[in-house]
């Protein structure tokens, strides 16, 4: 009698993956975002993470197993569920732009000087400063303020721009390699996870990492799938 009444949830959870998976989401959101002590962040990573984890380990279906990450596991996706992603992904970059914070940090001072230096004359040196950053990122902001003129909108403005493409491209290149369902689920997750939204809040280089990464498995996926001549 005990037996059954495990199994029968087990059987479940092994048909139903996508309920490992939620619980998953919501166990790493409450333990991310919840202002929970110590003690019950402990319980909630294990009792929504850690055991869940092993029973779906445990009682896996052996045999051979299908590959997924080509086959779509979702319906079509509709316009809507577009729609809310491309809303997310604006209203955490752009939401009270101006006033998260009152001034410039001292890294985002430095890049924003820097870019205004570019501004007025441009040099073609490819480090700047005693730590010999690359100039990448301040060469598109002083672009950025040469079309929209220097400002503290448009010293953050530019970030979160970068992050909201950077949204479409891991869309783009999940599609090289998996499911459309799996590039979806790509897109979500760099349109409202912590760290994309919270790089996309400062103006300083790490901003163009997950863009740089994206670009890199874009054009990796392009070489991987050239006809062989």
């Amino acid at each position: 009698m005990i037996k059954k009444s495990v199994r029968q949830p087990v059987q479940l959870l092994n048909e139903n993956p996508w309920i490992i998976f939620f619980i998953f989401i919501l166990s790493n959101f409450l333990v991310s975002f919840g202002n929970f002590s110590l003690e019950v962040r402990l319980w909630i990573i294990l009792a929504g993470i850690l055991i869940p984890g092993l029973v779906a380990l445990a009682y896996s279906p052996v045999g051979p197993r299908r590959s997924s990450v080509q086959e779509d596991f979702l319906p079509p996706i509709p316009l809507w569920a577009w729609f809310l992603v491309g809303t997310l992904a604006v209203i955490t970059r752009f939401y009270k732009l101006n006033t998260l914070s009152v001034w410039p940090g001292y890294e985002e001072g430095v890049n924003g000087y820097v870019a205004l230096e570019l501004f007025q004359k441009w040099t073609g040196g490819l480090f700047y400063g005693s730590s010999e950053a690359p100039r990448g990122y301040v060469w598109g902001m002083s672009l950025f303020f040469r079309l929209f003129g220097p400002s503290l909108t448009t010293l953050w403005l530019f970030p979160a721009l970068v992050s909201l493409a950077t949204v479409a491209l891991s869309y783009w290149a999940a599609q090289k390699f998996f499911s459309r369902s799996l590039s979806f689920l790509a897109a979500f997750l760099m349109a409202t996870s912590f760290w994309p939204v919270y790089l996309a809040r400062y103006s300083v280089h790490p901003v163009l990492v997950p863009a740089w990464g994206c670009l890199t498995l874009f054009f990796l996926g392009i070489f991987l799938k050239a006809p062989l001549n």
